[in-house]
């Protein structure tokens, strides 16, 4: 229903017979109101879409505030382990650094031949210029970081600097898998549900269009004319009913209503999609979680043999055996 106050009042000034003045002073205020009664729920259905799409934005609000955050995790490992690349790098370059300078002082003594020292050297070079690109990438994730965080770059070092190259853990990395109902908690999913659900009622409003609309009208006014001094007072009231029935329209709301089917037919198939694509991305995300743990194994395992090949040719060195 709506409900309207209308005031209004004019003043006149007119000489019909060019001997004799007229003033005059027209008041009026009047209550009107109206109410449609929804035979084919065609305001039912306008509304149920104007309430989808609005749920439907804040999903995408939330959906929005999901991504940020999660390209804020994806930079901020990249980063850590950026770092960790960093660290691998610059002790490699030291490495071979060192190994170039033990090889010049055997080409000196002549215990090898003058290219074993040019080749160390090229190898110490390339191994600077990986230290420097590597370098290079974790500045470019820091610059991301400050872009999407809005944080002043120098405040955003201090805050990174304490827990330099360390990845964090969490044990979420053991999920095995991921119910459907946590599916259905994505906001893009959600979102496109809402959307679905806006097509649906818009196919209902364009259907409901075509058939008879009926509206209740009514009003209550008070008129106040004041003419040369001579004043009069009008009350007035009305009430009705008004029925809109459409007739002919070359096929218009029928093409309109087929228009909006075919939209909701549309927007069905864009969820159906979503759907199909966030259990791709879940899946994928699963198999790479699993993948990554069972990598992790053989890299221990890796990782203490080399520490004990090592330890082995620490000691050979000391000993003077190589």
């Amino acid at each position: 229903p709506s409900l309207d106050i209308n005031a209004n009042s004019t003043r006149s000034k007119s000489n019909p017979f060019g001997n004799q003045v007229f003033l005059q002073t027209a008041s009026s205020l009047s209550l009107d109101t109206a109410w449609e009664i929804d035979l084919f729920g065609a305001t039912r259905r306008a509304r149920e879409s104007a309430l989808a799409h609005i749920t439907a934005r804040q999903a995408d609000w939330h959906d929005a505030r999901v991504s940020l955050a999660a390209e804020v995790a994806n930079t901020y490992l990249n980063l850590r382990a950026c770092e960790i690349a960093t660290d691998t790098a610059n002790h490699d370059w030291h490495s071979r650094q060192h190994t170039a300078e033990l090889t010049q002082l055997k080409v000196a003594q002549q215990f090898l031949p003058a290219s074993d020292s040019t080749l160390t050297q090229a190898y110490a070079s390339d191994a600077h210029n990986r230290l420097l690109n590597q370098q290079a990438e974790c500045e470019l994730d820091i610059k991301t970081l400050v872009a999407l965080t809005g944080i002043e770059e120098t405040a955003l070092r201090q805050q990174l600097a304490p827990r330099r190259a360390q990845l964090p853990t969490s044990l979420l990395l053991n999920i095995a898998s991921v119910p459907a109902d946590i599916l259905r908690q994505r906001p893009d999913l959600a979102a496109a549900a809402r959307d679905l659900a806006a097509s649906m009622a818009d196919a209902g409003l364009a259907e409901a269009n075509r058939y008879p609309r009926l509206t209740l009208t009514g009003s209550i006014g008070i008129s106040l004319l004041n003419l040369n001094g001579i004043s009069s007072q009008t009350n007035t009231w009305l009430f009705g009913p008004a029925l809109s029935i459409p007739l002919f329209d070359a096929g218009k709301r029928r093409a309109n209503a087929q228009l909006a089917l075919a939209r909701y037919d549309e927007s069905r198939a864009g969820y159906d999609l979503k759907v199909r694509n966030a259990v791709k991305e879940t899946e994928q995300a699963l198999v790479r979680l699993d993948s990554t743990r069972q990598r992790m194994l053989d890299a221990q395992s890796s990782l203490s043999a080399y520490r004990l090949a090592y330890r082995a040719m620490e000691q050979r060195f000391q000993a003077g055996i190589t």
